[in-house]
């Protein structure tokens, strides 16, 4: 389960999305973080079903100095990936509409949400730019998933990566000049349907996920992590200096930080055959937000950016992923 649930982060989606199958068999990321006070921490939550599958998921939001946390949406098919405007008045996430998967926005304090992206593939991962006009998000084209920017309010997309491989999970830079993601190494066609990107680490001797960066008006791609494992769901530190990413290192995924420009990983948790997965900075930037699996389910923990000792945030029998910190409106 802890494989299944944490570890098959985001490319498990993407696959699984492509192949219109098990839409809810996959952990999300965490979403980009903005300089700010403090605010609420959005997270999505699940149940797992008899049988093993997970029910469908939905939002909430949290202090995070933990306490009751407050249920943001209500759709039985479920909802994921939620992501901080700015300002922290609005949370951007994404709907399964029950044939694709699309991108909505919502205020942080609920309400009606609105529609961003509308067409018959499915698009995930929403990430806002600095100045809340343009949303990120990883788009299914056919063939593998690619990075796309769209208007906040809806329109036509614009296309950022371009290539035959799976790339997800996009972060604006607090600058709005970049955007990271993770990328899959392996060509969409040489992948088995049934497998993962995430998961070829656990067989194979080859390289599977990175973090890179692109211009947020696209170009040529910069690989910034480089190793022989799985590398994904970053988050830039709100000065945009650093990149918190997941990192398998071969017992387990823990969160790593490195430069923005690439060099030296710094670890940051240290658990022992227990994963640490999807970072997200806190506005002020002294704070990494995380979910930690626990040996019974995925909680929703905080740590400082240099390390130390985590502090648990939610604490359920349920699963507790994909954080975004939002800054106090």
């Amino acid at each position: 389960m802890r494989k299944t649930v944490l570890l098959l982060a985001s490319m498990a989606v993407a696959l699984l999305l492509a192949s219109g199958a098990g839409l809810l068999n996959a952990v999300k990321p965490a979403e980009a973080t903005f300089p700010g006070q403090n605010g609420r921490i959005a997270y999505e939550s699940f149940d797992i079903l008899p049988g093993g599958a997970p029910a469908p998921r939905t939002i909430y939001t949290i202090n995070p100095t933990g306490g009751t946390p407050v249920k943001l949406t209500n759709n039985d098919t479920g909802e994921s990936d939620p992501s901080y405007l700015p300002n922290g008045k609005r949370i951007a996430y994404t709907v399964y509409d029950g044939t694709a998967t699309e991108i909505y926005t919502i205020n942080a304090t609920g309400g009606t949400p609105v529609q961003v992206t509308n067409n018959t593939r499915s698009e995930s991962h929403p990430s806002y730019s600095p100045d809340g006009t343009k949303i990120a998000y990883s788009g299914f084209d056919g063939n593998d998933w690619e990075i796309y920017k769209i208007n906040a309010t809806g329109g036509t997309p614009v296309q950022l990566t371009n290539n035959d491989m799976h790339d997800t999970e996009p972060d604006y830079s607090p600058n709005g000049e970049k955007v990271a993601y993770t990328h899959c190494l392996i060509p969409a066609q040489q992948q088995d349907p049934d497998r993962s990107c995430a998961d070829y680490h656990q067989t194979d001797e080859a390289d599977y996920t990175e973090i890179f960066t692109i211009n947020a008006t696209g170009g040529t791609p910069f690989n910034v992590t480089n190793n022989n494992t799985y590398d994904a769901s970053p988050s830039y530190s709100p000065n945009g200096n650093k990149i918190a990413y997941t990192h398998y290192d071969g017992n387990d995924t823990e969160i790593y930080k490195i430069n923005a420009t690439g060099g030296t990983p710094v670890q940051v948790t240290n658990s022992t055959m227990s994963d640490d997965s999807h970072p997200s900075y806190s506005p002020n930037g002294r704070k990494i937000a995380y979910a930690h699996y626990d040996g019974n389910d995925t909680e929703i923990y905080k740590i400082h950016h240099n390390g130390g000792t985590p502090v648990r945030v939610t604490n359920n029998n349920s699963y507790d992923v994909a954080p975004s910190w939002g800054s106090s409106p």
